[in-house]
């Protein structure tokens, strides 16, 4: 009966989306001398991106596409005084695609036109020191990590069920970490 009254059945925001991702990764540790050691990290990642919805009613459709491709490197440095006692220091970068709800406004029928959000970016520099001796090991951190277009949510004022996704252009996160551990003997 409601085949009869309704021939075609429509479902809106049904968005058929596809990501496909290729990533390569390569890491390199060298002895330089006995007591420093370098390491270094590259990581390349290709994204192509698809959203489809069909033509429904009044609503006009979508058809948006979009490509990444980011290449990542890191370098550390590691120098040890001694076999408990040592530094160290990195530098690094990482990337990320545009949350889906910064490329298209998904309750906005009327505008199409995607706006391209920035990916997201990151500059992690980290500067530390591990001791460790017998059963006790000890280690601070020091790091600073410098956000481009760092993606951030409303989610905790989640009022009607929704949130807004919005960009920061810059942020800065830094701090210092630090970590003990010590074994105090067999238990019982």
């Amino acid at each position: 009966l409601l085949a009869t009254i309704l021939p075609e059945v429509h479902e809106y925001y049904s968005y058929k989306g596809q990501k496909q991702l290729v990533t390569g990764f390569g890491h390199l540790m060298l002895r330089i001398t006995p007591k420093l050691t370098t390491s270094l990290d590259f990581r390349t990642q290709a994204m192509w991106w698809q959203l489809d919805q069909e033509k429904i009613g009044h609503a006009p459709g979508v058809n948006l596409s979009a490509d990444w491709t980011f290449v990542n490197p890191r370098l550390g440095l590691r120098y040890a005084f001694t076999d408990g006692l040592s530094v160290f220091a990195g530098i690094g970068t990482a990337q990320k695609e545009p949350a889906d709800a910064q490329i298209i406004e998904a309750d906005d029928v009327w505008d199409i036109t995607p706006e391209m959000a920035p990916s997201e970016g990151i500059i992690n520099q980290e500067l530390g020191l591990n001791w460790f001796s017998g059963q006790s090991q000890f280690s601070i951190n020091l790091y600073k990590i410098d956000y481009k277009n760092e993606l951030l949510s409303d989610i905790y004022d989640f009022q009607d069920g929704s949130f807004d996704v919005e960009t920061a252009n810059l942020t800065i996160h830094q701090g210092l970490e630090l970590d003990a551990r010590t074994r105090l003997g067999e238990l019982l």
